[in-house]
């Protein structure tokens, strides 16, 4: 569960945007799937719009289970059609010490002005061994 607020800046092109985005982890389900103890963090986020791409940043820390986290990721975005886009991304996260990276890319689709669904996959690294992922994500400005 997050909520953020995201704030463009003003500058008359390329468009800046910062944010910052509060989450909470809710001590729910099975362990597998990041139930259990709860946490929060705070994740400071950054985008660039340019003609070719957008790129976002973003950096944010907290707690889980009683452990230290944080994570860093760097994304590039662009526009296939008016309302179909695809992105890549790469991150590092890191859990009491226990540090993985991540890569992948995905598809976003625009349903509404306010209303975006994307899809994604990609492949984490830890400790020498790799997982592969996919998920699923909904967006939705107000």
């Amino acid at each position: 569960l997050g909520m953020g607020v995201k704030r463009e800046l003003p500058s008359p092109h390329p468009r800046v945007e910062a944010g910052v985005i509060a989450t909470a982890l809710l001590p729910v389900g099975e362990p597998e799937f990041g139930g259990g103890d709860g946490g929060a963090s705070l994740v400071f986020a950054a985008s660039l719009e340019t003609a070719a791409a957008d790129l976002c940043a973003n950096v944010g820390a907290g707690v889980a289970g009683g452990m230290g986290t944080a994570i860093a990721t760097v994304a590039a975005g662009r526009d296939l059609a008016s309302r179909l886009g695809a992105f890549a991304e790469v991150a590092w996260m890191d859990e009491g010490g226990a540090s993985a990276s991540y890569a992948g890319m995905g598809m976003t689709w625009r349903a509404a002005p306010s209303l975006q669904f994307d899809g994604r996959g990609g492949v984490t690294f830890a400790g020498g061994e790799s997982e592969t992922l996919f998920g699923f994500g909904m967006a939705r400005k107000w």
